[in-house]
């Protein structure tokens, strides 16, 4: 009987790379930095990431790389090829993938592609979601001189790290979206796993790259409690908060890093953000125990 799901026990014994690391929570994202990152690289290697560390691998990855012989029907001739493919998969059929698929009518097979998805991108129930075990994310082809032949799949055209979008159950039947921050380097001939999240809530997307959550379902103005006008422009954000207020401002970027922290005493404050790059930023104010958190996006 043909399985659609490779298994990691099947390479427990020698190439297989295995995480079981303590997720780090911060608000409504449960964040997992993946220190050192994991890397494979070697025909059949493959690593396991357990989303909620519950003791049972979600997704899998595979590398595989192997020659073969392609015969050209009009020249009469053959030569010998040599690919390097990194491949994804669910290792729980409830569990997907975001990505496309192909359908090759000559040949029969649909084939997986997941997404190479930016920072930034909205992960939720509008992207396409596949659960096939075998998905591939790059695929590099070459001649048996070395030359490039072609790639398949968007991640072989990566050059930076890019994420995996995907959700899964957990055991109470909870669907949540997350991330996995990957890179394909040399070509398709090595994975590096970086770092992973997912949002705590049900049902709630999540966007690639933020580690603090609930960010793009419900508004997190809808919970504050100080009263302040923030907004952005030109690469500046404007503050505006309560009179005869002191309020401690905090500025964190979508990996969960704090960039600035200053003390405001004044009712309005600009802030320059010429330093960073464009993209979005949550601005943090609390004035005693209360607080105020918004999201702005500096271009």
């Amino acid at each position: 009987m043909k399985t659609n799901r490779f298994t990691l026990q099947k390479y427990s014994g020698t190439a297989g790379v295995f995480l079981l690391i303590p997720a780090a929570s911060q608000a409504q994202a449960v964040y997992t930095d993946v220190d050192p990152d994991i890397e494979i690289q070697f025909d059949e290697a493959t690593a396991g990431i357990d989303m909620d560390n519950n003791g049972t691998f979600d997704f899998a990855f595979l590398k595989t790389s192997g020659g073969y012989y392609f015969y050209w029907t009009f020249t009469s001739t053959q030569v010998y090829r040599f690919r390097h493919r990194i491949w994804a998969g669910p290792q729980i059929p409830s569990n997907a993938i975001a990505g496309d698929y192909d359908y090759d009518s000559y040949a029969g097979p649909i084939t997986y592609f997941p997404y190479a998805l930016l920072s930034g991108a909205p992960i939720n129930e509008d992207l396409s979601w596949q659960n096939w075990g075998f998905q591939i994310m790059g695929s590099g082809f070459y001649k048996s001189n070395g030359d490039w032949v072609y790639r398949l799949g968007d991640w072989a055209h990566k050059s930076d790290s890019a994420y995996l979008g995907v959700r899964f159950i957990d055991q109470e039947e909870c669907l949540h979206y997350g991330w996995i921050r990957c890179t394909t380097a040399d070509s398709s001939k090595r994975l590096i796993i970086h770092d992973y999240a997912y949002e705590r809530k049900c049902e709630t997307p999540i966007i690639a790259g933020d580690t603090i959550g609930d960010t793009t379902h419900v508004g997190m103005e809808e919970f504050n409690t100080v009263l302040a006008n923030v907004y952005s422009f030109n690469k500046i954000i404007f503050i505006h908060i309560e009179a005869n207020a002191s309020a401690t401002l905090e500025i964190v970027n979508m990996q969960g890093e704090s960039l600035i922290v200053q003390l405001l005493a004044q009712e309005s404050t600009q802030i320059s953000m010429s330093h960073f790059p464009s993209g979005i930023y949550f601005v943090k104010l609390n004035i005693g125990d209360r607080f105020f958190t918004k999201k702005v996006y500096i271009n």
